[in-house]
C-alpha cells in the first residue's frame, strides 16, 4: 500500500486547524508578554493553565524544582500581569500537578503527584488539594498511593 505524504499532511493540518478554533474558540494565541520575571523558573516538574478562581482568564499553576528547593505555587491572573497567591502549598520533587474538579462545585482543584524531599528519605507522594473558594486551597484526604516519577491526569 503506497502512503501518499500529500494527503497526510494536508490531514494533519487540518487537524491542527480544528483543534486551534476548538480549544481556542477560534482566536489566536498570540504571545504578547514575557512572563519570565513574574513567574518562578523551574524544573523536574511541570505548569498549566487554568482558570483557578472562576473569572473566566486563566491562571497559572507550576509545580517542580527550582535551585533553592521545590515549590507549588498558582499565579492569578491580573490582566496585565501574574501574582503569586503564596498558598504555602507542598512543592514536590521530579512532579506533575492535573487541574481537576473531583468534587462537581464547578471550580479548579488540582492532583499533584511526585517526591516528598522535606525529610531525610524521598519517598512518593500524592496529594490532592480541594479549591475552597476565595483564592484558597486545602488538602483532601485521599489514601491515594504516591507516585515517584510519574505523570498527573485526571479524567
Amino acid at each position: 500500500m503506497k502512503v501518499d505524504r500529500r494527503k497526510i499532511i494536508l490531514i494533519l493540518s487540518l487537524m491542527a486547524i480544528i483543534m486551534n478554533v476548538i480549544l481556542l474558540k477560534g482566536q489566536p494565541f498570540i504571545q504578547d508578554q514575557d512572563l519570565s520575571d513574574q513567574i518562578m523558573d523551574i524544573f523536574n516538574g511541570n505548569v498549566l493553565w487554568g482558570d483557578s478562581d472562576g473569572d473566566g482568564d486563566l491562571d497559572i499553576l507550576i509545580a517542580g524544582s527550582t535551585l533553592s528547593g521545590t515549590i507549588t505555587e498558582i499565579y492569578k491572573n491580573e490582566g496585565s500581569n501574574y501574582n503569586a497567591l503564596n498558598l504555602a502549598l507542598i512543592g514536590l520533587n521530579n512532579s506533575s500537578a492535573s487541574w481537576c474538579d473531583f468534587d462537581n462545585d464547578n471550580d479548579l482543584d488540582f492532583l499533584l503527584i511526585g517526591t516528598d524531599t522535606t525529610g531525610s528519605k524521598n519517598f512518593p507522594s500524592a496529594i490532592l488539594y480541594q479549591n475552597i473558594g476565595n483564592d484558597s486551597f486545602e488538602q483532601f484526604e485521599t489514601g491515594l498511593l504516591g507516585v515517584y516519577d510519574g505523570k498527573s491526569a485526571w479524567g
